[in-house]
């Protein structure tokens, strides 16, 4: 069997996701976390966290982050963004508006549930 996981920087990763998921806890209520880590030259995952504890269920434990239908929340918005300022699509002076949007089914929502 071949994997593409670099055993070290998955142990790195793995540790990262539990010491954030304390603060992340802590600062807003978050209390799991996960990550991957690609090689940028090959496209290769080198490192995959799908949960701070894949046995505790009280945090919803059990995730693939990769097969998982969870929203990837803010995390994209750095890479939505920089693609859009390629395109000059946007600038630094066009307004981003945090409001509610209806795409058919689909209703996305903040993490508190608010619009500013």
């Amino acid at each position: 069997m071949y994997t593409t996981l670099d055993p070290k920087l998955q142990e790195k990763a793995e540790s990262l996701i539990v010491e954030y998921a304390k603060t992340t806890f802590k600062n807003y209520g978050i209390n799991n976390g996960s990550m991957v880590a690609l090689d940028t030259v090959n496209r290769d995952v080198v490192a995959m966290v799908g949960s701070q504890d894949y046995f505790n269920k009280d945090i919803d434990g059990e995730v693939n982050i990769m097969t998982s239908m969870k929203q990837p929340g803010s995390s994209m918005k750095p890479f939505i963004y920089a693609r859009a300022f390629e395109k000059n699509a946007l600038s630094t002076d066009t307004p981003i508006f945090d409001v509610e949007m209806n795409f058919g089914t689909y209703k996305p929502k903040n993490f508190d549930g608010e619009f500013l």
